[in-house]
């Protein structure tokens, strides 16, 4: 992607866009982006039934042991002293 880098007189930007009072500066370092000029997709709706999660569990606590009963043990580590 390409993009455009330019410091420019604060007084020349402001003729483009707002500028708030308090900003004190001369100049500012401005970078422009392209974007694509694609219909943004319609935001679907939001339906928490299709939201898969811990949520419409009953007893969670159960639930959460038996998953962590389910993963296997780790091996243990054995210390091996590095060659000098």
């Amino acid at each position: 992607m390409e993009a455009i880098r330019e410091i420019v007189d604060l007084e020349k930007l402001s003729r483009i866009i707002n500028i708030p009072e308090n900003f004190k500066y001369t100049k500012v370092e401005i970078f422009v982006f392209p974007i694509e000029d694609k219909k943004q997709d319609i935001k679907k709706k939001f339906d928490p039934e299709s939201f898969y999660g811990i949520s419409h569990i009953n007893d969670p606590e159960k639930d959460i042991r038996q998953m962590r009963g389910q993963l296997p043990k780790p091996k243990r580590l054995r210390l091996v002293k590095a060659p000098r």
